[in-house]
């Protein structure tokens, strides 16, 4: 964050002001899921450490065959501000004059990214799978349908 403020009284009853600012922030988080926790087993359909089932069809038909999930999300901001005023505080016998004239402009953006990608394996090098999307028709319907999502 950087503030800077001007301040000038050319006169004893007149103030001249301004104020400029820049706040710049940017945020990083990565939340992971492996392949043998139950938020993976709920995405693939499965009750958590289930076994007794065909690997061939269960691969074919899941919409993570291999690791689990990686997110990561990516928040920027840029934020300016300039401010002018006048302020006039006159004496007028036993009367003061008062007024304050400002101005002020002021921006405020936000850029924001978020990836999902599966097959992650945290605890082999943190690396993603080699997953061959013909041999999973389920995982690449899943990714396609991920392709066209807005967050």
């Amino acid at each position: 964050m950087i503030n800077l403020s001007l301040d000038w009284k050319p006169l004893d009853w007149l103030k001249v002001s301004s104020l400029a600012g820049l706040n710049l922030g940017n945020t990083e988080e990565e939340n992971w899921a492996d392949e043998r926790t139950f938020y993976i087993s709920k995405k693939r359909l499965t009750a958590y450490g289930q076994k007794d089932y065909d690997p061939v069809e269960f691969y074919k038909h899941s919409g993570i065959p291999i690791g689990g999930e990686l997110q990561h999300n990516t928040t920027r901001s840029h934020r300016y501000t300039w401010r002018n005023s006048v302020d006039v505080a006159y004496p007028m016998g036993n009367h003061l004059l008062s007024a304050n004239v400002g101005s002020e402009i002021t921006s405020l953006k936000y850029d924001g990214y978020k990836s999902i990608r599966y097959g992650y394996m945290p605890f082999r090098g943190k690396q993603f799978a080699d997953i061959d999307i013909a041999a999973y028709p389920t995982y690449a319907n899943t990714l396609r349908l991920l392709s066209r999502c807005d967050y």
